[in-house]
């Protein structure tokens, strides 16, 4: 019987690979939609993407958009995340006075 194949994580990519990723999204955002899944996670990798833009925020793990407390340091950098973010945060006072005060 065989096992399923385990998930991808971050230490399944080579260090070389995860460089060149980090290197390539630092110098253009948009190289996230590209990023091996691993990386999206990667909160090295995603915050130099929403650091240049917030439409990066789009591209990341499913995981992140649903941490609070990654939503609202993201939505602290730059309010218009939150237009990005599902409905509860969208809803959550907290979440929504931060975004607002960008």
């Amino acid at each position: 019987q065989m096992s399923p194949p385990s998930s991808p994580s971050k230490r399944s990519l080579p260090p070389q690979e995860v460089n060149v990723w980090r290197s390539a999204v630092a110098r253009d955002w948009r190289k996230l939609k590209q990023a091996p899944r691993p990386l999206l996670s990667d909160l090295r990798v995603v915050g130099e993407a929403l650091r240049q833009n917030w439409k990066a925020f789009e591209f990341i793990a499913e995981e992140l958009k649903l941490d609070r407390d990654f939503v609202l340091e993201a939505v602290r950098n730059d309010g218009r995340i939150l237009s990005l973010c599902c409905l509860d945060f969208r809803l959550d006072r907290e979440v929504v006075l931060e975004a607002v005060k960008t």
